[in-house]
């Protein structure tokens, strides 16, 4: 009986170390969702040729700089309209973020593409008012396998 009472002891008290480092890597980095600031990421995907593509699948995929191995703090995706267009919304951040956009074919006709922003949250394309930092013209161009 005190054996299974110490071992359920000992898997308490490791459990809760690996819950307070998970929190601390996000509290100490500032991380956490529930922040201010939006990304806007607005562009076009065709072919080599320019042709528009419709229904490709463009993710968004958003993390903390600075972090060998980091899970997406968000990830959203859209697929492009009838003239290869898209636009991707995401909120809630409160701290410098490195998003991966990716642009992919559901069938496969097309190889995927990935472009990287770096986000901080100044310059020209932030808007202060609305917390707002906009990524325009993210085109891609997808080749055939």
């Amino acid at each position: 009986m005190n054996k299974a009472i110490r071992n359920i002891f000992i898997i308490l008290i490791a459990a809760a170390a690996v819950i307070s480092c998970d929190k601390a890597l996000v509290a100490d980095n500032g991380y956490e969702l529930g922040g201010d600031y939006r990304i806007v990421v607005t562009g076009s995907v065709s072919d080599m040729d320019s042709t528009p593509l419709e229904e490709i699948k463009v993710t968004l995929n958003a993390y903390p700089p600075d972090v060998l191995y980091p899970l997406p703090l968000v990830t959203k995706t859209v697929y492009t309209d009838n003239k290869g267009l898209y636009s991707v919304d995401a909120f809630g951040f409160s701290g410098s973020i490195i998003c991966n956009v990716k642009a992919e074919s559901q069938d496969g006709s097309y190889n995927s593409e990935t472009q990287e922003l770096k986000i901080t949250w100044s310059g020209p394309s932030f808007d202060e008012k609305h917390n707002t930092f906009f990524v325009n013209d993210c085109n891609f161009k997808l080749v055939k396998p």
